[in-house]
């Protein structure tokens, strides 16, 4: 039965707290103490606690320990290697459902190699139809060309009656021979040209001069009246081949001019050409050389009359990007010029709406000379005089000279 004390207060008896272990002196070799568990040093540091709330009056209640803690869980005893013998091996299985999966996508399908195709088929086929492909283009050139040639046409019986007939817009002619003077070189062209123009300065009488100029029953009149105003004789300073290549209009050939020098007191040189008779000789273009000669355009653009006048001109197609909107949309615009100095150079317009419009854009090229009688006047265009052209010769007489 606990004691009593005179102040009433009951104490309870507790157990002494064993002491700890001295702690060695330094430097003295000591054994490695047991190791300690957690639970144990959480109890010793509440036992400390409770120790220093209370210093005088020992604990008569012992306080319980801690429960052990667990024992760690056994090690498993390590496996034994038992070595296999040389020649036994083990058996192999089949994959469990591998038949199934064969050629699906990722499947073992996929790395199994494939046998090489050989290639001496797909050569064969790729020459059969490059052959096949040449044999057709043949066989449509053949068509086109028998379609093309009037003799073989009016000659063959056969019938196409499987085939539909279908009619060019435009009838497909024969090719038209090139005149004779369009052969010539153009050193053998101002040759022959110098000589005919000095017989044609140096004659008397009106046969000698007809006989140098071409289609002369035409022509004899001007030439009477030309002759008629020198009253000097007329001498050939030079005569040599024009730099550039013009084509002829009537028949579009290419033809060669050239510039002449002359004693005359023209604006500038002429130009002459050749032309070739039904007999095959050799003749002088009398209207090119009488409108250069005189300078016919010359004069009539710094008198700019009411009335038309026909003049021998080299035309060129220009692209219009100096003349209003207007005018490129309603006119062709030519760059043109009747001397060979081109001191009468000058712009000539053709209505779009007029046969004669519509006729020059359908012979004349871009970047290309032509040669062509034509009928001009003056004609009042947005407040100012332009030059027109009305008319001109696109279809020669002579059908020898086409």
């Amino acid at each position: 039965m606990p004691s009593v004390n005179p102040s009433g207060w009951v104490v309870r008896e507790y157990p002494p707290i064993p002491a700890l272990p001295a702690v060695p002196a330094p430097g003295t070799p000591q054994r490695n103490p047991e190791p300690r568990t957690n639970a144990e040093m959480n109890w010793e540091a509440a036992q400390a606690y409770a120790d220093s709330l209370n210093p005088r009056r020992p604990v008569t209640v012992p306080m319980t320990a801690p429960a052990e803690a667990p024992p760690p869980p056994p090690v498993p005893e390590p496996l034994q290697w038992n070595p296999m013998k040389p020649s036994a091996h083990p058996k192999l299985t089949a994959w469990p459902g591998i038949d199934a999966q064969l050629g699906a996508p990722g499947s073992a399908d996929d790395f199994i190699p494939k046998p090489k195709r050989s290639v001496v088929w797909p050569l064969i086929m790729i020459v059969t139809m490059i052959m096949a492909g040449v044999g057709t283009a043949i066989f449509l050139e053949q068509q086109r060309q028998k379609s093309a040639s009037p003799a073989m046409v009016a000659t063959s019986s056969r019938v196409e009656s499987d085939f539909p007939t279908i009619k060019a817009a435009i009838p497909v002619v024969a090719p038209i021979p090139l005149p004779p003077e369009s052969k010539l070189s153009p050193l053998d062209a101002a040759a022959q040209v110098q000589g005919l123009l000095e017989k044609l300065f140096a004659a008397t009488t009106p046969e000698a001069r007809l006989a140098c100029v071409a289609d002369a029953s035409h022509h004899k009149d001007e030439v009477t009246t030309f002759f008629a105003k020198q009253s000097s004789p007329i001498n050939v300073e030079f005569c040599r081949p024009f730099p550039a290549t013009t084509f002829s209009i009537p028949g579009v050939h290419p033809t060669t001019l050239c510039e002449v020098g002359t004693s005359l007191a023209a604006p500038g040189t002429g130009i002459a050409r050749l032309l070739s008779e039904a007999d095959g000789s050799l003749r002088l273009d009398w209207p090119m050389l009488h409108d250069s000669l005189t300078g016919a355009l010359f004069h009539f653009m710094e008198s700019k009359p009411k009335e038309p006048m026909w003049v021998t001109i080299g035309a060129r197609r220009n692209f219009g990007f100096d003349e209003s909107e207007t005018i490129r949309q309603q006119h062709l615009v030519f760059d043109i010029q009747g001397l060979g100095n081109g001191a009468d150079r000058a712009i000539l317009l053709a209505s779009k709406n007029q046969p004669i419009g519509r006729s020059l854009d359908h012979l004349v090229s871009w970047n290309q000379l032509y040669l062509l009688r034509a009928l001009v006047h003056f004609e009042t265009l947005e407040g100012q005089p332009r030059l027109v052209i009305l008319d001109a010769d696109l279809i020669s007489a002579d059908t020898s000279r086409q």
